[in-house]
């Protein structure tokens, strides 16, 4: 079933979560901590130097800087950067910069275990999986178009997108195992709806894609 939300709604529903060292976390599309086969969508905020150790989850996961500048193990991280690691694949630290990082979490199902390396190393139940980097623009377009950020035959990809104002959004025709699109800078509408930047839109498996609208300013989205 697709789903939709803006920034403003998930910080109005309470969903915020902050640790002792002033880290955030915000639901945006499901809950943390609910075991299910639908999408997850979270905004997670760290501190300027906050560190978050090299870990693995038991799910497939994007991540998307939406602001802020990091290192994300050897790499250097950005708003637009988008990092994918496959189940049981570790990665990290995450390391933020001087004004801290932003950034989502997105996954096509939620069972949710964190498990932190080298101690959950005898956790692993399976030989490290594929992992993605690129770095997409994140500002509005000066036309109408789409670019693959990586693209799998599997249908594992990222994409950058946008539209000028009025036009529609270009949206990849493929086969997948449930999507993601995160307005990036200007706005987009759906349905009567209206979606600022940091809005985001799941995609279930088998939903037909939406018709997304730029709006006055145009719209980028990942």
């Amino acid at each position: 079933m697709l789903q939709s939300i803006t920034a403003a709604d998930a910080i109005a529903r309470n969903r915020v979560q902050r640790d002792d060292k002033g880290a955030t976390a915000t639901d945006f599309i499901g809950a943390r901590g609910a075991v299910t086969d639908e999408g997850l969508a979270f905004l997670v905020y760290n501190p300027p130097h906050y560190t978050t150790p090299a870990h693995f989850h038991d799910v497939n996961q994007f991540q998307l800087v939406v602001q802020g500048t990091a290192r994300i193990g050897t790499h250097r991280v950005k708003a637009g950067s988008v990092h994918y690691a496959e189940t049981g694949t570790p990665y990290g630290p995450i390391v933020p910069d001087d004004e801290g990082l932003s950034y989502f979490t997105l996954r096509q199902t939620s069972p949710g275990g964190y498990f932190i390396m080298p101690g959950a190393r005898d956790q692993m139940n399976r030989k490290t999986g594929r992992a993605f980097m690129a770095d997409a623009a994140a500002d509005l377009p000066a036309a109408t178009g789409m670019r693959a950020l990586f693209e799998v035959a599997d249908g594992l990809s990222a994409y950058e997108t946008g539209a000028g104002a009025g036009k529609p959004l270009p949206l990849p025709a493929i086969d997948h195992g449930g999507a993601f699109v995160v307005v990036m800078a200007g706005s987009l509408d759906m349905d009567g709806a209206h979606y600022p930047e940091r809005s985001c839109i799941w995609i279930a498996r088998g939903d037909a894609l939406p018709a997304l609208i730029a709006g006055k300013a145009g719209a980028a989205a990942i």
